[in-house]
C-alpha cells in the first residue's frame, strides 16, 4: 500500500473563487493535509464592491500575508479556473505568489491547464507548474 507524506499547502487563487477554495480546503483537510487559503473577511466577500483604496489595503494584507506563508509551506496550489473568459485563469497577486514559491523552491500545483490566453502564459510555464488535472489527490 502507498503512503502519502500530508503537506502543508497554501492555496492562491483569484478572490472570485474563494467559496470553491473553502470547498477544496475541507477536502485537502480530509485527505490529511494542513491547508492555508486567502484569510476571509468581510471586505473580501464583497471585493467588488470595495472602492480602490480598500482593495489596495486587501491585496497588500492578502500579499503580506503570503509571502510570510509559502516559504514555511510544502507546496502551493493554484486554484485557476475560467474569469475574464480565459481558462485557467492566473491574475497577478498569484502570480507573485508563483515566483515566491518558486524562489523557496516549493513544488506549484495547478489545478488546470494554462491557457495561451493566458497574460504571462511563457512566463508562468517556466515556473514549471505541476498540473493535477483537477485532482487534489495528486498532490
Amino acid at each position: 500500500m502507498k503512503t502519502t507524506t500530508k503537506k502543508k499547502i497554501v492555496v492562491c487563487c483569484s478572490m472570485k473563487f474563494i467559496d470553491e477554495v473553502v470547498e477544496a480546503k475541507k477536502i485537502l483537510e480530509n485527505l490529511g493535509h494542513k491547508t492555508v487559503i486567502p484569510k476571509i473577511s468581510e471586505l473580501d466577500s464583497n471585493y467588488d464592491k470595495l472602492t480602490v483604496e480598500q482593495r489596495i489595503q486587501a491585496n497588500h494584507e492578502l500579499i503580506n500575508n503570503y509571502q510570510k506563508e509559502i516559504p514555511n509551506c510544502d507546496g502551493i496550489l493554484v486554484w485557476n479556473q475560467e474569469k475574464n473568459g480565459i481558462p485557467g485563469y492566473i491574475g497577478q497577486n498569484t502570480f507573485l505568489e508563483m515566483v515566491t514559491a518558486f524562489n523557496f523552491n516549493k513544488p506549484i500545483y495547478i489545478l488546470n491547464t494554462i491557457s495561451p490566453k493566458q497574460n504571462g502564459y511563457e512566463e508562468i510555464l517556466a515556473l514549471l507548474p505541476i498540473n493535477i488535472n483537477k485532482n487534489l489527490k495528486n498532490i
